[in-house]
């Protein structure tokens, strides 16, 4: 097919998610490549200007015909509507441009991930696809409940992305909390010492889990709870500071070329208190549960004057329905830092 032609087509609807995106990039291109000089893609525009294109045609978009339900447990800011969906045909055209554009629908695909509680016909990643994305899938989002995070149980999933996986953002909502049903304390800290709460429950740790993703560069915490609850969540969030997730240095590519061999790499995720952000969202009250009453107006001007940030996003409608709720949401980034220590220290 002539590439100019694909590019003046109107972008078709895919059959599948972006998990497909990896399929096609598995697949390796012929060494016998014709040149394309008779395409102005190539015989024309300079490669960094046909770059940008090929991003551009790669880009994952969302089919918004359907939006979620308000009232739903998935419902939250910037994930209204269902999964996210990437048109690959563009690496079918020619040999050419399968080889500029095979990696970029892994490097640009973010996955998301439920535990439970997922959108109705969310894809999940199933054997199939695991097998499909093994060793290129860069991105995850996993919302995941706070009794399978720390039974670790998702571990086994990662296996097949840990030498590949660069970023992990790990969203808990308001309801995904030990006992969130019956309003208990939050408490949550993933290192396994008594300092992660005031009081409340959780159990195992996971931090040495993550030691195997030798390519993880960054790791966030997304934690939401409701505005009563905040001094909870905000002492979570003082306490994280001392929060370390080690990475395996003898899996993990060296940053230097070694000089003394009486020091090592110490590598670890620690948290950039900088990229720290505190925000909050008006959202309707859950089918289930018990909830802190509070004045919704009262709540949202009280957090504003702290610093929260509400602003809602582009497209999307503020909820105002007279029993919403106030969600307070904080970000917790963790980055990786790398040092030299002596062997006997």
């Amino acid at each position: 097919m002539n590439c100019l032609k694909f590019l003046r087509k109107k972008r078709r609807q895919p059959e599948a998610p972006k998990s497909e995106a990896a399929k096609i990039s598995s697949i390796p291109p012929s060494s016998a490549m014709l040149s394309q000089q008779q395409c102005p893609l190539f015989n024309t525009l300079p490669a960094e200007i046909r770059n940008r294109i090929f991003h551009f045609a790669l880009s994952p978009y969302t089919r918004k015909e359907s939006p979620y339900a308000t009232n739903e447990y998935y419902y939250r800011p910037h994930f209204r509507y269902g999964d996210e969906y990437l048109d690959t045909a563009l690496l079918r055209t020619c040999r050419l441009i399968h080889s500029e554009t095979s990696q970029i629908p892994a490097s640009r695909y973010l996955a998301v991930e439920y535990h439970s509680r997922a959108p109705p016909h969310h894809r999940p990643l199933t054997a199939r696809a695991v097998r499909s994305t093994v060793g290129r899938l860069q991105h995850l989002h996993l919302f995941t409940q706070q009794y399978w995070l720390e039974g670790r149980n998702w571990l086994r999933h990662m296996l097949p992305f840990q030498s590949s996986l660069q970023t992990l953002k790990i969203t808990l909502r308001h309801s995904d909390w030990w006992f969130w049903e019956h309003s208990e304390p939050l408490a949550f800290n993933p290192t396994g010492d008594s300092s992660g709460s005031l009081r409340g429950h959780y159990r195992g740790t996971f931090n040495l889990e993550l030691s195997p993703m030798t390519a993880l560069r960054k790791l966030e915490f997304e934690l939401e709870t409701v505005e009563g609850k905040q001094a909870e969540m905000d002492y979570i969030a003082t306490n994280a500071r001392a929060w370390q997730f080690p990475i395996d240095p003898a899996a993990s590519p060296p940053s230097s070329e070694p000089t003394d061999p009486d020091v090592v790499e110490e590598i670890a995720l620690v948290l950039n208190e900088d990229k720290t952000r505190r925000w909050g969202w008006w959202g309707n009250r859950l089918p289930s549960g018990d909830h802190v009453d509070n004045d919704p107006v009262n709540a949202k001007a009280r957090l504003v004057k702290e610093g929260v940030d509400f602003t809602v996003p582009d497209g999307e409608p503020e909820i105002l329905t007279p029993d919403r709720l106030t969600y307070y949401v904080v970000n917790l980034v963790f980055e990786r830092r790398v040092r030299t220590v002596g062997r006997s220290e």
